[in-house]
């Protein structure tokens, strides 16, 4: 399944001084202390006690074929 989680990052370590960051992509494991998704970059553990939302996403749209030339 896909989803979205947005959870609590620390301020004075994030390059921008955010407060929340967000991971985007299929859950890879969770037991009952963390949550493992699958991004684009790697996977991102994050403790469950720092998520402030979750919510499934529907799969990315598919991009055309390119004919070759």
């Amino acid at each position: 399944m896909r989803v979205v989680l947005r959870y609590r990052i620390d301020r004075r370590t994030s390059p921008h001084g955010e407060g929340m960051t967000d991971a985007l992509g299929v859950i890879e494991a969770a037991d009952e202390d963390s949550v493992t998704v699958a991004t684009r970059r790697g996977p991102d553990r994050v403790l469950r006690g720092l998520v402030t939302a979750a919510r499934p996403v529907p799969a990315p749209p598919q991009r055309p074929r390119r004919t070759g030339h």
